[in-house]
């Protein structure tokens, strides 16, 4: 994976001004039951036995950066552990992460964050005509499209309080006749408002990501009741998506023309899976004529045909908010 990570592709506009865009999330894999003394879950009444496979991924390039399999009933927030890794990168999450002593470690290492603001979050306005009311008493009183303030919010009690400044990011929808809030720490010439949900979106990545390791890698057609068998099957399919992006870069490298999505080559990769297995265990004699074979089956199958449809990490890239929200 940080072989990987070394030929992610070009960060692109409103990426620019970070090292990297990363993406933070869990997802559980169910177990069978006999499993549940080693991997406890958190719903036990339909889901005895689960694993939380926790993964920090690579906005562009889809790629995974570091991964973590612990058991189901682990809280996300306490498996991200913060450090000097996150400087100048940007960690996009959602509300499982939402803790301002978590804002406050990304923020004192160099990092910045993005998060969708928990409803019952309620931030001092520190500028401008509202200045020094909370963001809860003033809601019937915005307008615009956007609205971008300064806050400041307490944690903790008594003595041990602590206040951070922060960026509140409101964006009006129409349809549903509300606003929603995000809750940032990148200064405004880094990132505008009207950017802002655009780039949410691309955490989506991830949640593409999983689908495409439980649908396409199988990681979730576990039936035994035997830890290792388990736990191999587990890797099996993790190393699978390193060998799938790992000849992506190989045959694909970084194509410019955006028709080699994920999604249609993780399709082409798990139906000649078979294939790359008898290649790899070099037991046939006319191994070059079948890798040739392969390779251009590849070439010729991985192309998307709708050339005109943006992935959904170029279009946050590009901040294009209505195609990418």
């Amino acid at each position: 994976m940080a072989a990987l990570a070394k030929r992610r592709q070009r960060l692109g506009r409103r990426f620019r001004s970070f090292r990297e865009v990363l993406a933070v999330d869990g997802t559980l894999i169910r177990l069978h039951d006999a499993l549940a003394p080693h991997y406890s879950s958190v719903w036990t009444h339909y889901m005895k036995a689960s694993a939380k496979l926790h993964m920090v991924m690579n906005v562009v390039g889809r790629g995974a950066r570091s991964i973590l399999l612990t058991d189901g009933s682990r809280q996300d927030v306490r498996l991200l552990e913060v450090g000097d890794w996150v400087r100048g990168r940007l960690l996009v999450f959602d509300l499982a992460y939402f803790k301002f002593q978590l804002f406050e470690q990304i923020d004192e290492h160099g990092g910045r964050f993005l998060s969708r603001l928990k409803q019952k979050a309620n931030p001092r306005i520190l500028r401008g005509d509202l200045a020094g009311k909370y963001l809860r008493e003033v809601v019937h009183q915005l307008s615009g499209t956007f609205v971008d303030f300064d806050v400041e919010v307490t944690y903790g009690g008594g003595r041990r309080a602590r206040r951070l400044e922060l960026r509140v990011i409101g964006h009006w929808y129409e349809k549903e006749k509300v606003y929603r809030f995000y809750l940032t720490n990148v200064p405004r010439p880094q990132l505008a408002a009207e950017h802002v949900a655009a780039v949410y979106a691309a955490r989506w990545e991830i949640e593409l990501l999983f689908r495409e390791i439980k649908v396409h890698y199988r990681i979730e057609q576990l039936p035994t009741r035997k830890l290792a068998v388990a736990q191999c099957l587990i890797y099996a399919a993790l190393l699978a998506l390193c060998l799938s992006r790992k000849l992506r870069s190989q045959l694909v490298g970084n194509d410019r023309t955006q028709r080699y999505t994920f999604d249609r080559w993780a399709i082409v990769f798990a139906h000649l899976a078979a294939d790359f297995l008898e290649l790899a265990c070099g037991r046939r004699a006319d191994r070059a004529r079948l890798e040739r074979r392969l390779c251009q089956l590849l070439a010729h199958e991985v192309a998307d045909p709708n050339i005109r449809r943006l992935p959904l990490a170029v279009r946050a890239q590009h901040g294009l908010l209505r195609r990418a929200a």
